[in-house]
């Protein structure tokens, strides 16, 4: 996904970051603008993974990755993260690093991944990488436009 969102895959380390909780929403728990935006390219049958800070925040975790990316591709990732109408970026410190990770806040979700394996697509690989692909050249051209 990283590369159809950015164009490469950056160099990543994996992570586990404590007090939050990775969930899945569907169609119906995502706010009614986040549904338009996300209109034409999918439909009610999407599902999406997202990340919310735990209510037993010593003891939950997620696993994931840190990828080392640029400016510009931090950017294009906030373009397919709809932040700021979906997602807002949460900084955790560590030590003197700076990690940025894509959270929402008082949404509903259709559950809670209680796993540490999960499956890695909840919607059709194919159509996701496309609709990313064509994400990132749209956000390319208007940066170019403007």
């Amino acid at each position: 996904m990283m590369k159809a969102i950015v164009g490469r895959v950056p160099q990543g380390t994996f992570a586990t970051v404590t007090g939050f909780e990775l969930c899945v929403q569907d169609w119906p728990c995502l706010l009614p603008k986040v549904q338009e935006m996300l209109t034409p390219s999918w439909d009610t049958s999407f599902k999406s993974y997202v990340l919310r800070a735990s209510t037993n925040a010593s003891t939950r975790k997620v696993r994931g990755m840190v990828w080392n990316i640029t400016k510009e591709e931090r950017h294009m990732i906030d373009n397919w993260e709809l932040t700021g109408e979906w997602y807002h970026v949460f900084t955790l410190q560590f030590g003197d690093i700076q990690l940025e990770i894509q959270v929402i806040d008082n949404q509903p979700v259709e559950k809670v991944v209680m796993s540490p394996i999960y499956k890695t697509f909840l919607n059709d690989k194919k159509r996701m990488i496309k609709t990313a692909e064509r994400a990132r050249l749209w956000y390319i051209n208007s940066a170019k436009n403007n």
